[in-house]
C-alpha cells in the first residue's frame, strides 16, 4: 500500500488493516510454521497429539486444518471488533464504550473494515469464504 493510499484511509480502516495483517501475515504464518518445525519433545503435552495428527495428515488434510485455523482466527477477531463497534453483544456488557486512536474515535466500523480485507486478499478469500467466514461477513 502506498503512502497516498494510506493517507486516504480513516483511522478505523488503518487499525482494521493492521490487525488483519498482523493476524494473517505475521502471527498465522508463524503458528502454521510451528506445526511443521516445533520439536515435539519440547511441547506442552496437551499439544503433542494435535501436532502429531497434523504431521501425519495428507497435504489436503493439512490444508483443511490450516483453513479451519484461519477461519477461527478471522471469526474471533471479527467478534471482538464487532463488540468494540457495539454491533455484536459482548456477554452481559450493556454500557457504551469507544476505542480511540490518536485522539480519534475508531470504533464503529472496525468489524466491517476488517472483514473487507477478505475480499481484497484472494488467497485468504478462496480459503476462508468457502469455509464459513462469509457467514460472519453477512451478519
Amino acid at each position: 500500500m502506498t503512502n497516498l493510499e494510506t493517507a486516504k484511509m480513516t483511522n478505523s480502516e488503518i487499525i482494521s488493516d493492521e490487525i488483519y495483517k498482523e493476524l494473517f501475515s505475521s502471527y498465522l504464518d508463524e503458528q502454521v510454521g510451528e506445526l511443521d518445525t516445533a520439536d515435539i519433545d519440547e511441547l506442552d503435552p496437551v499439544y503433542v497429539s494435535m501436532f502429531e495428527f497434523y504431521r501425519s495428515s495428507s497435504p489436503e488434510g493439512k490444508s483443511n486444518i490450516i483453513s479451519y485455523i484461519k477461519e477461527i482466527v478471522g471469526d474471533t477477531a471479527s467478534i471482538i471488533l464487532g463488540g468494540i463497534d457495539q454491533v455484536e453483544a459482548l456477554g452481559e456488557l450493556s454500557g457504551s464504550f469507544e476505542l480511540k486512536y490518536n485522539g480519534d474515535v475508531v470504533s464503529g466500523d472496525l468489524q466491517e473494515n476488517f472483514l473487507s480485507n477478505f475480499g481484497e486478499d484472494e488467497e485468504i478469500d478462496d480459503e476462508l469464504w468457502d469455509n464459513g467466514v462469509a457467514e460472519v461477513r453477512q451478519d
